[in-house]
C-alpha cells in the first residue's frame, strides 16, 4: 500500500525544494522514495525523536524529508505549501487557505502544542488534490471536511465568541445558562447540531 501511494502521489516534503544535499544513497525513512543524496538516520532527529512507528524501516533520510526535520518552524509554525513555496502563517492567517485554496497540490497544517512533527501523518494523505473536499493536518491528526461547510461551521464559532461565549466552553460544549441568553436559542441549536469531531475543534481554535 505505501508503495502504491508513493508511486501515484506527491509526498509533502517533495513540494517545496530543498537547501541541503546528502551522500547516502536508499530509501527514504520517512517518504520511501529513492535519493542519492540523503543522510543517516540517527544523525537526522534528535533523541526526542519518537515516531518510529511512522517510518519504514530503512537509515536513510531524503534531503525533502531531512529539511522538515532540521527546519524548527515546520514544528513551531502553522503553514501552507504549494507552488514550491512554504509559507509560515500565524493562526489568524490560516483562514484565508482555506477560504480560497491554492492550486492543487498544496497542503495546510495548523499546531496548537507548536513541537510535534505533524508533518510526517501527513506524507500523504495530507496532500490535498481538491480544493472543495479539504484535509488539514492539525498536530498529529488529520482533519477532513468539505469547504463550505467548515466555513459555515466557522462562521457560527465566531458568531458565538463575539457574543461573549469563552472558547473553553466551547471546546468543552458545556454552555451555561448565561452563554445562551447571549446566544439565542437558534444559534445554540446550530452549535449543538455540530458539536463533536475535530473539524469542530479546529474550527474553535481558528475562530
Amino acid at each position: 500500500m505505501k508503495t502504491y501511494l508513493v508511486e501515484r502521489t506527491v509526498p509533502l516534503t517533495h513540494l517545496v525544494p530543498s537547501p541541503y544535499k546528502g551522500e547516502l544513497e536508499g530509501r527514504c525513512a520517512f517518504c520511501f522514495c529513492e535519493t542519492s543524496k540523503g543522510f543517516p538516520l540517527k544523525k537526522s532527529v534528535s533523541e526526542a525523536f519518537t515516531d518510529y512507528s511512522e517510518l519504514h524501516g530503512s537509515q536513510v533520510v531524503c534531503p525533502h524529508c531531512y529539511y522538515f526535520l532540521k527546519e524548527p518552524k515546520f514544528r513551531k509554525s502553522c503553514w501552507a505549501i504549494s507552488q514550491n513555496t512554504a509559507v509560515f502563517l500565524k493562526k489568524s492567517e490560516v483562514v484565508k487557505y482555506i477560504e480560497g485554496p491554492p492550486q492543487p497540490p498544496y497542503a495546510v497544517y495548523v499546531t496548537k502544542t507548536f513541537k510535534k512533527h505533524g508533518w510526517i501523518r501527513m506524507m500523504f494523505r495530507g496532500v490535498n488534490y481538491s480544493r472543495e473536499r479539504i484535509v488539514v493536518g492539525y498536530d498529529t491528526e488529520l482533519v477532513w471536511f468539505p469547504r463550505t461547510w467548515f466555513l459555515e461551521v466557522l462562521e457560527l464559532v465566531r458568531t458565538a465568541v463575539a457574543k461573549g461565549v469563552s472558547k473553553k466552553r466551547l471546546y468543552s460544549r458545556t454552555l451555561t445558562p448565561r452563554d445562551l441568553e447571549k446566544i439565542g436559542l437558534d444559534l445554540y441549536e446550530s452549535l449543538k447540531s455540530i458539536w463533536g469531531g475535530l473539524d469542530y475543534e479546529l474550527a474553535v481554535y481558528l475562530a
